[in-house]
């Protein structure tokens, strides 16, 4: 079979799927950012606002007050200017302090590890920006997306590059969450994904000049393998992934793609009893 014909039968299936779904999953609206777009002065306004106001949980009304804050961690080298802005979501007032530490630490050794990364391969006049946005932090979970942006200066101008990171952190159990600890292993949970991340991108899309490179990257990207969807967060209402950059041939593909996947769609596939089941309890799917 010829690879023409491999993709518009791979395009056929996606619109069927497409078109079956639309009668039994809403469409759902995901918000996204492009890859060009810079993020210092956002960054700086995030630094300001969230130091002097903690996050507080979704269940604040629990009996365990714990809020969210920041860690400011800035660097401005002389030698080489390398300038470092950081945010580190921190827990504070929990009524379990061994807890509390051990999630604080997973927090600041994920971000001073990636601070540790860029100095090894920045050039001068580079600068790291880091700030979080916290998807979810209630009933013993947290879920936080880092907005990770890298500058470099040089004679030929200024490059720009954007990408997110998903940390997830089961508090009560002091341990990261990951892919395989959300979805039950026999349930086939990557097909779905793949699935459900090829029609959004496709819609998303719909309107782009050339398919025929889309939909070889969506093949790519949407791959039913666990390394296509490492990248998350989650909250009540949605399962949200972040695409990787990948080669597909001489293309660069859709790197930093936010896909928003509604938990009831994936119900079925959750892993039960786990660290996410507390979620769709709450929702009582």
């Amino acid at each position: 079979m010829s690879t023409k014909t491999k993709t518009i039968l791979y395009v056929a299936g996606i619109l069927a799927i497409m078109l079956v779904s639309t009668v039994f999953f809403p469409r759902y609206n995901p918000s996204r950012l492009s890859n060009t777009q810079t993020n210092s002065s956002t960054s700086s306004e995030s630094t300001v606002s969230t130091t002097s106001e903690p996050l507080l949980p979704n269940n604040a009304a629990t009996t365990i007050q714990s809020t969210i804050t920041p860690e400011i961690i800035k660097e401005n080298s002389t030698t080489s200017n390398i300038t470092i802005n950081a945010q580190v979501p921190q827990v504070v007032g929990s009524a379990n302090v061994t807890q509390q530490d051990k999630v604080n630490s997973f927090l600041h050794d994920t971000i001073t590890g990636i601070i540790s990364n860029f100095k090894k391969s920045a050039k001068n006049q580079s600068s790291l920006d880091i700030n979080y946005e916290m998807s979810y932090f209630s009933n013993g979970l947290l879920s936080a997306k880092l907005n990770i942006t890298k500058s470099n200066n040089s004679l030929s101008g200024t490059s720009t590059t954007n990408s997110f990171i998903g940390l997830n952190y089961d508090i009560d159990n002091s341990k990261q969450i990951a892919l395989e600890d959300v979805f039950n292993a026999s349930s086939n949970y990557l097909s779905i994904l793949s699935v459900l991340s090829a029609k959004d991108l496709l819609q998303f899309h719909a309107q782009d000049k050339n398919q025929a490179d889309l939909v070889l990257c969506i093949q790519t990207v949407t791959a039913p393998n666990k390394a296509n969807f490492n990248n998350f967060n989650f909250n009540e209402s949605s399962f949200t992934l972040y695409t990787q950059a990948a080669k597909a041939g001489s293309l660069n593909c859709l790197g930093n793609e936010i896909i928003e996947i509604p938990c009831a769609d994936l119900a079925d596939y959750i892993n039960v009893p786990g660290p996410v089941t507390k979620i769709f309890s709450i929702i009582s799917l």
